[in-house]
């Protein structure tokens, strides 16, 4: 027996008799989130999303917590807020409202984050757009303006762009009651306030010029328009 053993040996070398097994890595995970607020949310979620043009724009917002650690994902809201997440394109949207929205990024082509809902059912998002929101008793939601998003908000108006995006203007300071309604709002030295809304923003520039003197110089003194729709836009 032994002999035929020292045969074989013989025959096969020992890299012949050794089984190689390869294994697939898979792809980094490269899903996208992304935290949106004032001042980018205009820019990445479009009016015609139910969830978001009657609960986002009647409400105060601003960006979630995001924490993405390789192929998982978790965004959540703090206090009283409540989180909403939109996909890109608007293809998806979800509300999680006190739950935080978790899940993992599926690595193979095309990578899409999986996300557990508050249903319990797995739903697939190209990107991560989340939100938080707290609902106000305030007659009018406010928004604060300054030159990083007033394009957002104003850019379509032929007031913005033919005179304000010409000029450094910057957020108004307000201060807040226990409510979350603005009590007072004021500029700092040297500043004008002028105020926004979003009724027929066509229409308004033409008023808002009434204002202007000649030499397009921000007059003194203060432009009040009643809001009768959604938005307050304030800037000094």
């Amino acid at each position: 027996m032994k002999p035929f053993l020292f045969f074989l040996l013989s025959v096969f070398s020992i890299s012949n008799a050794c089984l190689v097994i390869q294994y697939s890595v898979p792809p980094a995970c490269a899903c996208k989130a992304q935290k949106l607020d004032s001042s980018n949310i205009f820019k990445n979620v479009q009016e015609d999303v139910h969830i978001y043009f009657y609960n986002v724009t009647t409400s105060i917002i601003k960006a979630p917590e995001l924490k993405i650690d390789d192929c998982s994902v978790s965004m959540y809201c703090e206090e009283d807020y409540k989180l909403f997440v939109f996909d890109t394109g608007n293809a998806n949207e979800e509300f999680f409202g006190e739950y935080p929205a978790e899940g993992f990024c599926n690595p193979y082509p095309p990578q899409k984050w999986l996300v557990t809902t508050n249903s319990g059912e797995l739903k697939e998002f190209n990107q991560l757009n989340g939100v938080c929101v707290k609902k106000t008793i305030c007659p009018c939601t406010h928004v604060e303006l300054d030159n990083s998003n007033g394009a957002d908000y104003l850019g379509n108006t032929d007031y913005y762009q033919t005179t304000l995006k010409y000029y450094r203007f910057s957020q108004s300071n307000i201060t807040v009651g226990a409510d979350g309604c603005q009590k007072t709002r004021f500029c700092s030295d040297g500043l004008t306030r002028l105020t926004f809304t979003n009724w027929e923003p066509d229409t308004l520039p033409a008023e808002l010029k009434n204002w202007i003197p000649s030499n397009i110089t921000v007059p003194a003194g203060i432009l009040e328009i009643c809001c009768n729709k959604v938005f307050y836009y304030f800037f000094c």
